[in-house]
């Protein structure tokens, strides 16, 4: 599968509900992600949560829903969204020894990114 078409069908979401400061968006392949992929919700919240102004991620996969909680003074809804979508953009760009998505190439992945992120200063320190 080529990289762009992962990326739209990762990305493909409908906002289910939106308050000033909370998102809630409903991601359809969180519901079809078997248990053995479940291990990088984790990861991939730490990741979202790096977003600046985003002070809360819940991934709840059986119902496909992602909650954002945001400082509406530092992001927006168009922000978030930008947001997600550049992650899993860089995600899926970066280069590894082991080119497959195995599951030593995610988790190196995601240090990459997380690593570069904090590089750039397009993200916050979660520690």
């Amino acid at each position: 599968m080529h990289p762009m078409e992962l990326t739209n069908i990762i990305s493909a979401y409908r906002v289910a509900h939106r308050l000033p400061g909370r998102i809630r968006l409903h991601i359809p392949a969180l519901e079809k992600l078997s248990e053995h992929w479940r291990i990088y919700l984790k990861p991939s919240a730490e990741l979202i949560k790096m977003g600046k102004g985003i002070n809360t991620v819940e991934i709840q996969p059986v119902s496909g829903s992602l909650l954002i909680g945001y400082d509406p003074e530092l992001m927006d809804e168009t922000g978030i969204q930008k947001w997600l979508r550049a992650l899993v953009v860089d995600f899926l760009k970066m280069t590894t020894p082991s080119s497959p998505l195995n599951d030593a190439d995610i988790r190196l992945r995601f240090a990459q990114l997380r690593d570069r992120l904090n590089a750039e200063g397009r993200a916050r320190n979660l520690d």
